[in-house]
């Protein structure tokens, strides 16, 4: 259901979405999630993701992205992710853990 606007109502305009408003919250409620589980290196890693998802949009956030995601991070390097961020199975789980603080408030 759209409003003689075009924009569809309760929904945030990309502007909200790339708004220094948005930002703020967006870092903070994150962070201090990530901050209690991750590593310095894993939080260095999800501070890239939400750089890339305020950036290019919530897909950045979907479990297919991950591996772009680490390849763009690493240059290709996906020795240095394993060696910084642990096995695959801490990665992913670094990656879907954090989202979990985005949207908690």
């Amino acid at each position: 259901m759209r409003n003689d606007s075009g924009v569809q109502p309760n929904r945030p305009t990309l502007g909200f979405w790339r708004s220094k408003e948005w930002q703020v919250e967006l870092d903070t409620t994150a962070t201090v999630g990530a901050h209690l589980q991750f590593t310095g290196k894993q939080q260095a890693f999800v501070d890239f993701v939400l750089a890339q998802y305020v950036e290019q949009g919530v897909e950045e956030l979907d479990t297919d992205k991950l591996s772009p995601l680490l390849k763009l991070r690493y240059r290709n390097a996906m020795a240095d992710a394993l060696s910084d961020l642990g096995s695959a199975a801490q990665i992913r789980q670094v990656f879907v853990g954090f989202q979990r603080h985005l949207y908690q408030g």
